[in-house]
């Protein structure tokens, strides 16, 4: 309970209409997020979403108290309380109703989701509450508002300035926490870079206010420049402390990830070659001279196609910064699960691409097709500033165009055939591609553009990439050009059991309508770690909790099942196969999968007569090629009494074998070819 004073000016700071309003205004929105799915659960993008208006609110009630008690006796260390207490108030309302919200809608880790919360918006708006408070100090009149507001403004602008100069997708602000970067990278978790964030404004804070103690005049209760005119160590003693404090941990953040610079990854890769057209910065401890030079002529090959498919040779040299792995790339620079171009600073970063690796285009793209979009980020983007991501993607998927057993265009008129694709004209604006899985969005921007791009000409092409004007680049609206396209996958003949594969393949909800998204990923994540750890028992406690988000669902149980393979647990994934058999609501291409997961279950359980029945079914119903050349592979081997000691435990052993054993089986796999040829 608040000291009797400290709530007496607390409530009459909320006597105020103007008070009252900021805080309607700040709950409706809190409201409105109850019912939008993503934010109506307690977690980081309910906490994201909540932490830049929800600091500005706080900002104008620090302001507002300040100048609420400017006449009052009070000591400085009351005034810093008063501004805490009046921010805690609609930070505590946003999260009861949060919380209520709860009982509405499932949240799968409340725990998590407060803790988000705390770190997050809650933070946010007590610091912003402060800085409200000492400007309503320093500055008299209502023109504190409009101060309070700019140094609001300006903060929040340096901190995003990182995300503009430098290699990072992600950035720490004060009046908005964490941004994690890339929306389908959905492995976001509260690590200790987060919590040295935060102390670090606890250091900012401490800094702000110790200055004002220097001016702060207990007697009068107000503060007064001529103070500084005399020096008193008891005074002076906490400035220092926080000036160091700050200027320690600010040394230390780019070494620890808060801030990290491109010298400072490029220094820490350590691998660096030079072409005339890239510049290829590659982690040296793991990535020796001859794979370097071949990633860096992979990149030369795919710069040429790009020239060739769009008409003119790119001239500008290219930034390529090649990570080792995926835990590496995201302590460097943000981005785990997804590759990563800035064509504003002509760079690209990769997790060690295999030779050959259509993604390098893809990403190359990016930057390539920057050069004829406007700045400030060289893509095409609504008012300058929200990139239109299907065209943005979409044109990089044309160019790309992977060989694939299947094509974009193939896999895009068989989602047209099952009535789940989503209209061109909506998925081409500013916002319809957030809208929809990842893999539909891709897939259907990808077959569009390679259309245009084939039927059209590179010059239209290159020239709607500039503004996202199809009716200027084509001559024709879009809906018009979505129709010509329909028209042409109509004419596509698929290939048997195709449209089952793409029922399997896309027919799913997008990320923010999705159960418990960033648990699941980030379980996902700690259950393959689990695994590689060699930690089995752990790893399927890990695994059933996984599942229970969302037991019946076929996917869920398919996840599971690929869990239960690694483990050899032969007799439940064969008992989960079975019930899927019987359910309607599982087509010929998921059961193929449940059959290949019992088989490697089986097989690893050392039961290889039924790994054996098990492959065997994959083929008597898999369509897919990839999946049945899987199977076809691995039945060879298991059924062969000579081979399977020999490529079984290379195939089912430790996930991935031992460097040693794996040069073990591999002279000895080529003994045996060797004697059998």
């Amino acid at each position: 309970m608040l000291p009797l004073p400290q709530a007496a000016w607390v409530y009459r700071c909320f006597e105020s209409v103007k008070a009252r309003a900021w805080l309607a205004l700040f709950l409706c929105l809190v409201l409105g997020m109850a019912f939008i799915p993503g934010t109506n659960i307690l977690n980081y993008y309910a906490s994201l979403v909540l932490a830049l208006p929800g600091s500005f609110v706080a900002l104008w009630l620090g302001v507002h108290a300040a100048r609420r008690t400017r006449g009052a006796y009070m000591s400085l260390r009351d005034r810093a309380l008063l501004s805490f207490y009046v921010a805690l108030v609609p930070s505590l309302l946003a999260l009861g109703i949060l919380l209520v919200n709860a009982f509405r809608v499932r949240n799968c880790d409340p725990l998590e989701g407060v803790a988000f919360y705390a770190f997050g918006a809650g933070f946010s708006m007590l610091f912003a509450a402060q800085v409200g408070g000492v400007c309503g100090l320093v500055v008299r009149g209502r023109v504190a508002y409009f101060w309070a507001a700019l140094l609001f403004f300006a903060w929040t602008a340096s901190d995003a300035l990182s995300l503009y100069t430098e290699p990072v997708i992600y950035a720490y602000s004060p009046f908005l926490g964490f941004l994690s970067g890339a929306i389908y990278d959905d492995v976001i978790v509260l690590d200790v870079r987060y919590a040295f964030y935060r102390l670090f404004n606890l250091a900012q804070l401490s800094l702000i206010w110790s200055s004002l103690y220097l001016l702060w005049d207990g007697e009068v209760s107000r503060l007064r420049w001529l103070r500084l005119s005399t020096f008193n160590v008891r005074r002076w003693t906490p400035l220092a402390i926080s000036l160091v404090l700050v200027v320690s941990l600010n040394n230390i953040a780019s070494t620890i990830g808060v801030s990290p610079t491109r010298e400072a990854n490029a220094q820490f890769l350590a691998g660096e070659l030079r072409s005339e057209r890239i510049v290829l910065h590659y982690d040296a401890a793991e990535i020796d001279l001859d794979e370097a030079n071949r990633i860096l002529d992979d990149h030369h090959y795919h710069l040429e196609h790009l020239d060739a498919a769009l008409g003119e040779v790119y001239s500008e040299r290219i930034r390529s910064f090649v990570y080792s792995s995926q835990k590496q790339k995201v302590a460097l620079m943000g981005a785990r699960r997804v590759e990563v171009a800035k064509p504003w600073l002509r760079e690209i970063h990769l997790t060690r691409p295999a030779f050959g690796a259509s993604v390098v285009r893809h990403e190359l793209a990016h930057v390539v097709l920057g050069r004829d979009a406007a700045w400030p980020l060289n893509l095409p983007a609504k008012w300058g500033v929200f990139p239109h991501a299907a065209l943005v993607e979409g044109a990089a998927e044309a160019l790309e165009w992977s060989s694939a057993d299947y094509s974009l265009h193939q896999w895009s008129a068989a989602l047209i055939g099952l009535e789940i694709d989503v209209d061109i004209a909506t998925l081409m604006g500013a916002e319809g591609f957030y809208a929809e899985p990842p893999g539909k969005a891709y897939t259907l921007s990808g077959s569009f553009m390679r259309w245009l791009l084939d039927t059209r000409g590179a010059s239209a092409f290159r020239d709607v990439y500039r503004d996202a004007d199809f009716e200027r680049a084509y001559g024709e609206p879009l809906k018009s050009l979505a129709r010509s396209w329909r028209s042409f996958l109509g004419e596509i003949s698929l290939p048997k059991g195709l449209e089952a594969e793409a029922k399997l393949r896309f027919d799913r909800e997008a990320l923010f309508f999705r159960p418990c998204p960033l648990e699941s990923a980030r379980l996902q994540l700690e259950v393959v770690d689990l695994l590689l750890s060699g930690q089995g028992e752990e790893a399927l406690a890990q695994a059933r909790r996984l599942l229970s988000f969302n037991p019946e669902a076929p996917r869920s149980q398919l996840r599971y099942m690929a869990f239960l393979a690694q483990l050899g647990r032969f007799s439940e994934a064969q008992g989960l196969a079975n019930t899927a058999r019987t359910r309607r609501d599982i087509n010929a291409p998921m059961i193929a999968r449940y059959e290949l997961y019992v088989g490697d279950a089986a097989w690893r359980h050392g039961a290889l007569p039924e790994a054996e029945a098990a492959y065997r079914r994959v083929l008597d119903v898999a369509l897919e090629p990839a999946l049945r050349r899987a199977s076809a592979v691995k039945l060879s081997i298991v059924s062969d009494s000579e081979r399977e000691p020999i490529l079984g435990p290379y195939l089912m052993g430790a996930m991935p074998p031992p460097e040693e054993e794996r040069k073990k089986w591999l002279e000895e796999t080529l003994a045996y070819l060797h004697d059998a040829l």
